[in-house]
């Protein structure tokens, strides 16, 4: 991405297996996959999107959405 390129923080919430990790993994890579492993914490990709305005990124939090987890959720 070209300096200058505007970022936004989004934060990725829902249920547990819903789909909020296979969303960031096949918006990269491409790649889908049945397999359901759980996200600990949370994990932080960059995704950048191409806009008629120009180039855009968003800092994408993938949360996790068991409920042990749910206390965490509040600080993203």
């Amino acid at each position: 991405m070209p300096a200058g390129t505007p970022e936004f923080k989004l934060v990725l919430v829902g249920e547990g297996g819903v789909g909020k990790t296979t969303f960031m993994t096949r918006h990269v890579t491409g790649e889908y996959t049945e397999l359901y492993d759980p996200t600990i914490g949370a994990s932080v990709r960059k995704l950048p999107f191409f806009t008629s305005k120009g180039p855009i990124v968003f800092n994408c939090w993938d949360t996790a959405g068991q409920e042990e987890y749910s206390g965490l959720r509040d600080g993203y």
